[in-house]
């Protein structure tokens, strides 16, 4: 028992940024090697999210409460008599509401520019495998792997293509745009920390084709997970450099400041 409080803790630990330097590198790398972990502290986000919109409703309906009691304990008369002061007390209401609805969903506004932001790649991939002679049993296989990959990503089937893509990512040393495409596949799925591992790995092979929209989309999954100062500095990379990327990037940063 003792172990599973001090594993809670550390998760929530994470996801309050209260872990710092050799803490946080560990924690992460744990992450990269353990899916479960992985899916537990992405379980904990959503978590969070949820009891957060649960608060923001519980607000709504406590100033609403408010704001009936104190006109109803109002006589009719003092109404007439008092517009300005009930007007006062109406508008107090409505700053309150606003402050408590913009702490609460401050998080989901982070979501929301990366939802404004995304949308998936298109498939720019040769089916014939780079790195197997063209009549060898692997790249038979690899194209056969490559081909179902492509048609169930094409045709919006994210949940299928990507064990497809895992299955790409292990067969080869040459797996830039496997990784690029299992992490778009992550995102659409809802997936932004998953998605993210498979981002970095695709722009740390330096691939002249997938780096910067490796780097550009594991800006959004950063984004997605509310790591807004990882999101900015993998933006402003993409900013300084030229490319397709270059002047959504600057937006989005106008958009975080």
């Amino acid at each position: 028992m003792e172990d599973q409080y001090a594993h809670y803790e550390e998760i929530e630990a994470y996801l309050e940024g209260q872990l710092k330097d050799g803490a946080l590198q560990a924690f992460e790398a744990r992450m990269n090697a353990e899916p479960e972990l992985a899916r537990e502290v992405l379980l904990h986000r959503e978590l969070r999210q949820a009891l957060s919109e649960q608060k923001t409703m519980g607000l709504e309906d406590t100033l609403l409460s408010i704001r009936k009691e104190r006109q109803a304990q109002q006589p009719q008369a003092r109404m007439r008599r008092l517009p300005t002061r009930l007007r006062l007390i109406a508008a107090a209401i409505s700053f309150l509401a606003i402050v408590g609805l913009a702490y609460l969903l401050w998080p989901a506004s982070e979501a929301s520019l990366m939802a404004t932001y995304y949308e998936p790649y298109p498939l720019y991939l040769n089916t014939r495998s780079a790195d197997a002679a063209p009549d060898s049993g692997e790249a038979s296989v690899r194209s056969e792997q490559l081909e179902a990959a492509s048609v169930q990503y094409q045709s919006g089937n994210y949940a299928a293509a990507l064990p497809a893509f895992q299955a790409l990512i292990n067969s080869t040393d040459q797996n830039a745009p496997y990784h690029f495409y299992a992490g778009i596949c992550q995102l659409e799925l809802g997936r932004p920390l998953e998605a993210a591992i498979h981002l970095e790995a695709a722009a740390a092979r330096q691939d002249a084709q997938f780096t910067q929209p490796a780097t550009w989309y594991l800006a959004l999954a950063y984004l997605q997970q509310g790591k807004k100062s990882d999101a900015r500095a993998v933006l402003e990379k993409v900013a300084r450099e030229e490319g397709d990327y270059s002047q959504p990037a600057g937006q989005l940063l106008k958009e975080l400041d």
